[in-house]
């Protein structure tokens, strides 16, 4: 990232369900919530046994899948894992919460821990089991030639979630909301201006957001105007 944005920008937030944008996915979040108050007391299920909950989450990159994952490690204690995380992480242990991101670019060796991981799940009921991935599990091996059969089976046994991107629509209103709860005044041509050119997820408009934030502050800008945000960016170069 170019310099002055750089100086102009606070320390990035942690993900968390506060900062994230819901749009289509507010039953997800509203699962997600009840999830983080029941890990004391896991599910039962249609047979009558006890169950770790465990969920599938999928969508377009972007989406927001990481942020989720990341989002409910750090609000439960759990254990954010991907590809370059050591195969020890993937021990089991009662009442941990295991976040597994992308899936389809684990080795076989690291899906071999998986399995087991979920193996350990199904006969141990504490602890919740998330994963993500690009698409619905029984699409797995298009993206994933070394995903396993049966694991990719027991992916598609859990809860399914497809993550849905933002809209521009929605993304323009959640813009129009963060700059207002900043205080910020947005001249028309401004968020039309951002969804056009900019990186269109929402952690890279919000930040770009803070940065206008901080840059009319010290331009004495009562608004935020098309100029000024090309300014900033001209400067930035």
């Amino acid at each position: 990232m170019r310099q002055l944005l750089l100086d102009l920008l606070p320390p990035p937030a942690a993900p968390s369900l506060d900062n994230y944008v819901p749009g289509r996915n507010q039953a997800l979040i509203t699962t997600i919530r009840q999830q983080q108050r029941q890990t004391a007391e896991p599910p039962v299920n249609n047979t009558g046994m006890t169950t770790a909950p465990m969920h599938y989450l999928w969508g377009s990159e972007g989406c927001g899948k990481t942020h989720l994952l990341k989002a409910i490690a750090g609000g439960t204690g759990g254990r954010y894992l991907q590809q370059t995380s050591p195969l020890s992480d993937f021990d089991y242990q009662a009442g941990g919460t295991y976040c597994i991101d992308d899936i389809d670019s684990f080795n076989s060796t690291q899906l071999d821990a998986i399995f087991a991981l979920y193996q350990a799940m199904l006969t141990n009921p504490l602890g919740q089991l998330w994963v993500s991935g690009p698409c619905a599990p029984f699409q797995l091996t298009e993206y994933a030639p070394q995903m396993r059969a049966d694991l990719r089976t027991r992916l598609g046994a859990m809860l399914v979630w497809q993550v849905h991107a933002l809209s521009e629509g929605e993304m323009a209103e959640a813009l129009q909301e963060a700059a207002s709860q900043r205080g910020l005044q947005l001249q028309p041509g401004v968020i039309g201006w951002l969804l056009t050119h900019w990186e269109r997820s929402m952690p890279a408009l919000l930040t770009l957001l803070d940065a206008l934030d901080r840059y009319s502050l010290e331009r004495r800008r009562a608004a935020i105007t098309l100029p000024l945000l090309k300014d900033l960016l001209a400067e930035s170069q």
